[in-house]
C-alpha cells in the first residue's frame, strides 16, 4: 500500500516553490528565494532514503521499482515540456534566441544542465537575465544524478551496520558541508536552510507536532501542482520578458506570468501529471520515447530554425534600418568574439607564461602579445583586468600600430575577474607579471565592482579605498605610468543593447528608453568617483582616463544606449563595448597614449 502524503511535506514543497517563484520574478525584493531548491533538494534526499529504508533488502526487483517510480513521477512531463518548446519557442521568438535553444536543450533532454553550465563556466545568476529556457532544469539534472546514486549509498550503509553507519552518514554530511562553502557567498543561509527544512520534516514525523501553516489547504495544494509550476514558470517568464524585452517585470506582467503559469500547471496537473503516475510503465516508455525520438529528429533536421523562419518578422525595405538590424544582430553575439584573440596579430606569448609562473588561465585567449613589425621604438604597454580589457584592446592596437616608439603591448586578463572580489590567484599572477616586464604603461580596465560602489561613512577609514590603495601598490611601483579605466555607464536591458536593438528594429518598436540621465550615473557611482579622487595623492603617476564623458557627450544630461544616427549599439551586452562602443572612447584614448608614449620616451633617452 502506498504511504499517504504528508500535508507537511506538501506545505513544505509549497514554501519552497513560492521561494523560488519569488525570487525568478523580483529578485531585489526576494534576494535569498534561491533557498528554495535547496528544501526541494531535502526532501528528496529524505523521502528517497525513508522509500529505500522501509525495504528489507535492496535487490534488482527493489531498485527496479525505485527507478520505475521516480520515471513516472519526473521524466514524461519533463518530455513533454522539451516537447511544447521546440514548437513554441522558435514561433515567438528570435532566429538568435533559438539557436541557443537548439544547444541548450541537448544537454537538458540529457538531465545534465549542471554538467553543462560546469563546462562552460555559465553563471547561473548571469543566465537569470539572458534567453535561457532552460537554466531552471539544472536543478533536475542534479536531482537525476542523486536518485542513480542514493540506492548505493543506502546499500553501503546497510552493509557497514549499526557501528560504522553513524560514522559513514557523519563523513556525507561533512561533505557536503564542505561543497555548500564553495557555493558561494550565500553558504551560510543556504546551510541554515537545509538544517532548518530538516527539522521541520522530523518535528513533523508526529502528526500533532505539524505546523499548521504548512498543513493549510493552499500551500499543500500548491506543493502537489509544485513540480509542474517549476517546470512551467521559468519558460513563460523567459518568453514573456524576451518577447516584449523586459530587464524588471512591472507588476501587472508578473500576474500575467503568474497566471498563465498557475494556469497551465493546474491543468497539467489534474490530467497529465495523474495520468501519467497511475498509468503502465509501458505506456510511460513509449510516449518518452516518441517524444525523445521528435526531439532528435527536430535537432538533426534543425526543425526549431525552420519553424523560425516560418514565423519570421518581415525585413524592412528601408536599407538603413535593414543595415542596423543586421549590424546589431552581429554584435550580439558577443561569447563568440570574446573566445577569439582580440586582434590576428597578437600572438600566443610564451614569455608571458613563464614570466607568470605556474599560474593556468582558464581563458588562454585572453592573454597575447604584439610586437610591431619594423618598430625601432622601446616604449612596452601592459594591458590587465577582464574581458573589458580583451575589448578594449582591439582599439588600443589600431591607436598603438600608427606610433613608432611602440616596442611591445601585452594582454593579461582573465573574464568576470575583478579586484577585492574573486580571483586570487589570477591577480597574484599579473603583479607577478608587471614586476618582472616593469611596463612604460600599464592599462588596467575591468567593468564594475560592488565593493567599490559601496556607501562611504568616513573616506579617510575607508576599507574599500585602503584595499583598492593596497591592488595597485604594484602595478604603479612596477609602471612608469599607470592608466585606470573609470567604469562605463551600466546599461538596463534583459540580454544587452545590441539584442534589444536588433528585437526592437526588427520589431518596429521604441528605442526611447535605451538610456540614463547622467546624472542617475553620477549619483549611482559617486561613492566611485571620491574613492578615486583620493588616489593621486598616494600614486602621482596614475592616470584617470574619464570613459563616460565621450560616451554622454552627445546629448547633454543622457548617456544614449546607442548611436541615434546609424541606430548602431553601443554596448554588446550590458557592459562590453561593441565596435562603435569602443571607437567613441579612441579620442580620449590616444591623447592619453600619446602623451605617455611621449613621456616615456624622453625618459628612456635620457
Amino acid at each position: 500500500m502506498t504511504k499517504a502524503k504528508r500535508p507537511d511535506i506538501q506545505g513544505i514543497r509549497g514554501l519552497a516553490i513560492a521561494s523560488v517563484l519569488g525570487f525568478h520574478l523580483k529578485r531585489d525584493q526576494f534576494p535569498g528565494g534561491f533557498v528554495g531548491v535547496d528544501i526541494f533538494f531535502v526532501l528528496s534526499g529524505f523521502l528517497m532514503s525513508s522509500i529505500l529504508s522501509r525495504e528489507k533488502t535492496i535487490n534488482l526487483q527493489v531498485l527496479c521499482d525505485f527507478y520505475t517510480r521516480r520515471f513516472k513521477r519526473i521524466v514524461p512531463l519533463y518530455a513533454l515540456l522539451l516537447l511544447a518548446l521546440f514548437i513554441l519557442f522558435p514561433l515567438l521568438l528570435l532566429a538568435r534566441d533559438t539557436t541557443k535553444f537548439v544547444s541548450d536543450s541537448i544537454w537538458a533532454s540529457l538531465f545534465a544542465t549542471n554538467i553543462h553550465s560546469l563546462l562552460e563556466k555559465s553563471d547561473y545568476f548571469a543566465e537569470l537575465f539572458d534567453s535561457n529556457l532552460l537554466t531552471h532544469t539544472w536543478s533536475l539534472g542534479v536531482e537525476i544524478q542523486y536518485y542513480l546514486i542514493v540506492p548505493f549509498l543506502m546499500s553501503l550503509k546497510r552493509f557497514l551496520g549499526t557501528k560504522l553507519g553513524l560514522p559513514y552518514l557523519t563523513v556525507i554530511i561533512a561533505v557536503d558541508l564542505t561543497i555548500e562553502q564553495f557555493a558561494g557567498e550565500d553558504s551560510a543561509l543556504r546551510g541554515s536552510t537545509v538544517v532548518l527544512t530538516a527539522a521541520l520534516i522530523v518535528l513533523g514525523e508526529v502528526e500533532d507536532q505539524q505546523s499548521v501553516l504548512l498543513s493549510n489547504r493552499p500551500i499543500v495544494y500548491l506543493g502537489d501542482i509544485s513540480y509542474v509550476v517549476y517546470l512551467v514558470h521559468w519558460p513563460v517568464v523567459v518568453m514573456w520578458k524576451s518577447y516584449w524585452d523586459l530587464l524588471v517585470m512591472p507588476v501587472k506582467d508578473i500576474l500575467l506570468c503568474l497566471a498563465i503559469t498557475f494556469l497551465i500547471s493546474i491543468l497539467v496537473h489534474r490530467t497529465l501529471e495523474k495520468w501519467f503516475i497511475s498509468s503502465s510503465t509501458t505506456a510511460s516508455t513509449i510516449i518518452v520515447g516518441l517524444i525523445y525520438s521528435f526531439i532528435c529528429c527536430s535537432v538533426i533536421f534543425n526543425l526549431p530554425l525552420k519553424l523560425n523562419q516560418v514565423a519570421e518578422y518581415e525585413l524592412p525595405t528601408d536599407q538603413r534600418l535593414l543595415d542596423a538590424i543586421n549590424w546589431n544582430e552581429d554584435q550580439s553575439h558577443f561569447q563568440y568574439y570574446s573566445r577569439q584573440r582580440p586582434f590576428e596579430e597578437c600572438l600566443h606569448d610564451p614569455e608571458g607564461i613563464r614570466m607568470r609562473d605556474a599560474f593556468v588561465n582558464t581563458q588562454p585567449l585572453y592573454e597575447c602579445l604584439w610586437t610591431p613589425k619594423n618598430s625601432t621604438g622601446n616604449v612596452s604597454v601592459l594591458v590587465v583586468g577582464n574581458s573589458i580589457a580583451h575589448r578594449a584592446t582591439q582599439l588600443l592596437h589600431s591607436i598603438l600600430k600608427h606610433n613608432p616608439d611602440v616596442k611591445e603591448m601585452r594582454l593579461f586578463a582573465h573574464a568576470a575577474c575583478r579586484p577585492l572580489k574573486n580571483c586570487a590567484r589570477f591577480f597574484g599572477a599579473m603583479m607577478k607579471l608587471v614586476e618582472r616586464m616593469k611596463p612604460d604603461i600599464t592599462l588596467l580596465i575591468y567593468d564594475d565592482s560592488d565593493h567599490l560602489l559601496a556607501p562611504i561613512e568616513d573616506i579617510t577609514t575607508d576599507k574599500p579605498l585602503a584595499d583598492f590603495v593596497k591592488f595597485l601598490r604594484p602595478l604603479s611601483l612596477n609602471s612608469k605610468f599607470l592608466v585606470l579605466d573609470e567604469f562605463y555607464p551600466k546599461t538596463g536591458t534583459l540580454a544587452g543593447v545590441a539584442p534589444s536593438m536588433y528585437k526592437r528594429l526588427l520589431r518596429n518598436r521604441s528605442l526611447d528608453d535605451l538610456r540614463e540621465r547622467y546624472q542617475t550615473f553620477s549619483d549611482a557611482y559617486s561613492s566611485y568617483f571620491k574613492r578615486l579622487d583620493q588616489l593621486p595623492a598616494h600614486y602621482p603617476n596614475l592616470i584617470r582616463h574619464n570613459t563616460s564623458g565621450p560616451i554622454c557627450a552627445d546629448d547633454p544630461g543622457w548617456c544614449w544606449w546607442y548611436n541615434r544616427k546609424n541606430l548602431h549599439a553601443y554596448y554588446t551586452d550590458h557592459s562590453h563595448f561593441t565596435a562603435d562602443g569602443l571607437e567613441m572612447l579612441r579620442k580620449s584614448y590616444k591623447e592619453i597614449l600619446d602623451n605617455l608614449i611621449q613621456r616615456s620616451k624622453n625618459e628612456h633617452q635620457q
